[in-house]
């Protein structure tokens, strides 16, 4: 049909387009196009093989018309499965996620490209599509849903800016069912004029409904049923980069006090320095970790004087819930953490006193703000594990602790260097350290409260194999507040060694749902549990995910050592002695010093050393070095 002199038509229409491209191409952009090529030479011959061709690209956009809809279906899973299986062998810096919409609609042909109502609902689709997934239109749901091998979910009716389509997703790689009410186009954020609406607003909400329901959202992640929270690094506006500490203190503290109410949960810090350097905006980050709001902020120092800027930001509803600046002299600065966190409580409608009593105690906080900058020095050592650097973290700390009058971070941080003496110097000075080691974490605990000094006397537990008393430490520490990633990683660790492998996997899997970008050992440890438990499908699945992380250089090669144990094991047990061997000889390939000693520092205080005995007969008989 002809409209004028131009041709109308019915089309299959998709819509494609990269997550955070302009944010990537802010921070590199000869990097971000170069990356772009790479994942346009997947997707182009593709197009074309499966029937279908390009009409229009601008940037980062794609879109294509396809005479099928099964095929144009089938194109976009693919694509999507394909740059998953990409992105799982790249660093995080060099991975690009994609949306793709697919829509049944009347175009306008104009020369070689398309126009009209159609094209549009193809792009609103793609725009409410979770990263890495699919959606289609209900027009293609009824034209494919008998003639594909794929899973939907009904997102119902959506509305965006001047259309309303009824969707579905398409359930692939990691996307998640949602149930998502009409869809607005986002709202410019409120002017400061107006903050003090939003904030009753957002008080009123918490008020007359204490939790909401994960379903009415677009996350990635389920989102937690009650409110959620990462707190971005600050920036340090001081013009001195030494001064970086105290922007990267602020940031952790208000976390650490966040944490010690059960009503909110809250993002590790390390997650959120590591997804705050990959230049997403707000929505993408909450996508990225699976929350409902955002807080940043920035620090400026100079002269013993002190400005703090923060603001908390609403990323479902696209919205400043509160704004606030504090003026005065360095020292203040552990007041001005107590304030900021007290007025997180407030709009989230969390009763801080009684959750936070003696927050405000500053003996559990740092003495100074030296005592912060050398406790952030010391850590660093710590997590180096080299002779050089444990001597470098014992300067530290004789620096710090002054003897029982110290902080409650003095004696946690001194207590973590006899932890690691344990490790490093030797068997004759094993109960010495242990007894000093413990000491000071029971005196940080006394002071501060708060779960870490008992995650480390669990520690100090388990090397003397004290199991039952390090079980009842880490579950007293899971339940004060909300635990950190780090603190339940160790309780699943401990429950681990004390051959309770679900109660570990729980512990587990909640700590990699707190810390979305977590440390590889985390996942290893779950890999053993899933495995302890006969879970091998799952077990394999993140044993392989750790392995290629480690061959591809993202990850140390230790872990994905220690993964393909897991899977030799498994493979064992499978009745593949091929396998089994084949996995060996990669341990042998991408770490030729790891033997059958490293056993002993990943499983040698597991409870039942019978176990330990035959894993390591199995890794023998297929080649693994004793020593």
């Amino acid at each position: 049909m002809k409209d004028g002199d131009s041709e109308r038509k019915l089309a299959v229409l998709v819509a494609i387009d990269v997550v955070g491209y302009s944010k990537s191409v802010e921070r590199n952009e000869a990097k971000t196009i170069a990356n772009l090529r790479k994942y346009r030479a997947m997707l182009d011959p593709m197009i074309e093989s499966m029937g279908g061709r390009i009409f229009n690209t601008g940037g980062d956009s794609v879109f294509a018309e396809f005479g099928s809809a099964v095929q144009a279906l089938k194109c976009a899973a693919h694509f999507q499965r394909d740059v998953h299986e990409k992105n799982r062998s790249l660093k995080i810096t060099d991975q690009m996620f994609f949306r793709v919409g697919v829509n049944l609609g009347d175009v306008i042909e104009d020369n070689d490209n398309l126009l009209g109502d159609g094209v549009n609902v193809a792009a609103r689709l793609e725009s409410i599509c979770q990263s890495g997934g699919v959606c289609i239109s209900k027009a293609i749901y009824d034209l494919v849903k008998d003639k594909v091998e794929e899973e939907f979910h009904d997102i119902g009716l959506q509305r965006v800016k001047e259309n309303q389509f009824h969707a579905f997703d398409v359930l692939i790689n990691e996307t998640k069912r949602r149930q998502r009410k009409n869809t607005h186009s986002r709202t410019k954020k409120v002017s400061l004029a107006v903050l003090a609406t939003a904030v009753v607003t957002i008080a009123v909400f918490f008020l007359v409904n204490p939790s909401f329901n994960s379903k009415d959202t677009d996350m990635g992640f389920t989102l937690p049923t009650k409110p959620s929270l990462i707190v971005l690094p600050f920036k340090n506006l001081s013009g001195d980069p030494e001064k970086i500490f105290i922007a990267e203190g602020i940031a952790e503290n208000i976390t650490s006090q966040v944490s010690r109410s059960s009503d909110v949960f809250v993002i590790s810090n390390n997650s959120a320095k590591k997804v705050a350097g990959m230049g997403l905006d707000s929505s993408e980050i909450a996508d990225a970790v699976g929350v409902r709001y955002l807080m940043s902020g920035s620090v400026q120092e100079a002269a013993g004087s002190l400005r703090v800027n923060v603001e908390l930001i609403d990323a479902i509803d696209d919205r400043i819930v509160w704004v606030d600046k504090f003026s005065g002299k360095t020292e203040q600065l552990f007041e001005f953490q107590d304030l900021i966190t007290e007025s997180v409580f407030k709009n989230l409608q969390i009763n801080f006193m009684s959750k936070l009593g003696g927050s405000s105690n500053h003996s559990s906080h740092w003495s100074s703000i030296e005592e912060m900058r050398l406790f952030g020095e010391g850590r660093r050592h710590l997590l180096k594990w080299t002779p050089d650097a444990h001597n470098e973290m014992e300067r530290v700390v004789n620096e710090v602790y002054t003897g029982p009058q110290s902080s409650g971070p003095a004696h946690l941080l001194r207590g973590w260097l006899y932890f690691q003496k344990v490790m490093m110097d030797g068997p004759e000075h094993w109960e010495l350290n242990i007894a000093e080691g413990r000491r000071m974490a029971q005196l940080a605990f006394d002071i501060m409260q708060t779960p870490n000094p008992l995650v480390l006397g669990a520690w100090f537990d388990l090397y003397e194999r004290s199991y039952d008393a390090a079980q009842q430490k880490v579950t007293k520490a899971a339940g004060m507040g909300s635990p950190t990633g780090d603190m339940l990683a160790v309780g699943g660790t401990v429950y681990l060694l004390s051959m309770k492998p679900l109660e570990a996997k729980k512990m587990l899997a909640e700590a990699m749902r707190i810390s979305p970008f977590h440390p590889a050992w985390y996942a290893n440890r779950y890999a053993t549990s899933l495995a302890m438990l006969g879970e091998n499908g799952e077990a394999k699945k993140v044993a392989q995910s750790i392995f290629e992380k480690a061959k591809s250089g993202e990850i140390f090669s230790l872990q994905g050592s220690r993964a393909l144990v897991t899977l030799a094991l498994i493979a064992d047990r499978e009745n593949e002695p091929k396998k089994a061997r084949d996995y060996v000889n990669e341990i042998v390939q991408i770490q030729p010093s790891f033997t059958q000693k490293e056993l002993d520092k990943q499983l040698g205080m597991l409870k039942d050393q019978d176990l330990l005995a035959e894993y390591k007969r199995l890794l023998d008989k297929y080649g693994l070095p004793r020593d």
